[in-house]
């Protein structure tokens, strides 16, 4: 297990959703961020979240092709998978019990820096942050995260429950998808999620 450190960078460009990605064909280097923390907004808990990111490694996510790395956090982020072209290796690691507190913002921090370092020639970079967004833990802010994520010119995608898309946690998300290039998806409260518009955004 892989301890993630976080820094506090200052930052420059901003990438738009289409142009930083999206080309058919296109092989990833990705990074699923996957919240294990123990207090979770998922109408059906952690067990659910779990369970859209086992289907998002089965049906978006190109077997043998795309490179990923699992990244779980509640406190902290530790790597559980790295560089595997297997996703069911990610998917078999992915908490389904959470335990601690939440530290989205210090997580994607430590992704997106850890990513950026990573030789990706020939793939895309990609980060994918399955989470209810309620950061009660984080020593870095929403501001710094867009700064880094910006300065590393990775797109991240987030995919979170519906019950929040109204509130503080959902306008966060909206904002750090909008400024650092990326997406906000909204899952409805059954669990129910079109992950072939997804593929279709994504230009898969």
């Amino acid at each position: 297990m892989k301890w993630l450190v976080w820094p506090v960078v200052l930052a420059l460009a901003v990438a738009t959703f289409g142009q930083q990605f999206g080309l058919a064909g296109t092989k990833w280097h990705y990074v699923l961020i996957n919240d294990g923390s123990a207090r979770t907004l998922w109408p059906g808990g952690t067990e659910q979240q779990a369970t859209l990111a086992t289907q998002f490694l089965k049906e978006v996510v190109q077997p043998r092709s795309d490179l990923g790395t699992l990244v779980s956090f509640n406190d902290k982020a530790t790597i559980d998978v790295e560089n595997s072209t297997n996703p069911d290796e990610l998917a078999a690691k992915l908490i389904r019990h959470g335990r601690g507190g939440t530290a989205v913002y210090d997580s994607i921090v430590a992704a997106a820096d850890w990513l950026d370092k990573e030789d990706s020639t020939g793939r895309q970079k990609m980060i994918f942050v399955f989470s209810d967004f309620d950061d009660d833990a984080s020593y870095t802010s929403l501001g710094n995260t867009i700064s880094l994520v910006q300065r590393a010119h990775i797109p991240v995608i987030f995919i979170v429950p519906s019950v929040v898309e109204r509130k503080t946690q959902g306008k966060n998300v909206k904002q750090l998808a909008k400024d650092t290039g990326g997406h906000a998806y909204f899952v409805d409260k059954d669990g129910s999620f079109d992950f072939a518009a997804m593929k279709h955004d994504l230009g898969r």
